[in-house]
């Protein structure tokens, strides 16, 4: 993990020839989720479930973005409740 005191890289998907980070912030809002920004996209995209609930993902990126936090999903919901304490 990487934290830059509002981000924290908690993984990465590979989507082409790509390696698209995935983050989680401090100071969010719910639902719970990950952010990913590939190709001037970008996607919000829930931990319980891998749904994009704000973004302009392709199809596509949606695919392989979607099933990281459905894969991870401790990981994550371990992360995103260490910086949104408020939030739990």
């Amino acid at each position: 993990m990487i934290f830059d005191g509002y981000k924290i890289k908690i993984g990465e998907v590979v989507i082409g020839k790509k390696v698209v980070p995935i983050f989680v912030k401090g100071g969010e809002h719910n639902p719970p989720h990950v952010h990913v920004d590939v190709d001037k996209k970008f996607g919000l995209v829930e931990i319980k479930n891998g749904n994009l609930f704000r973004g302009n993902l392709t199809p596509k990126q949606l695919d392989v973005v979607s099933g990281w936090p459905k894969k991870n999903r401790k990981k994550a919901k371990e992360v995103w409740n260490s910086i949104n304490p408020s939030l739990r």
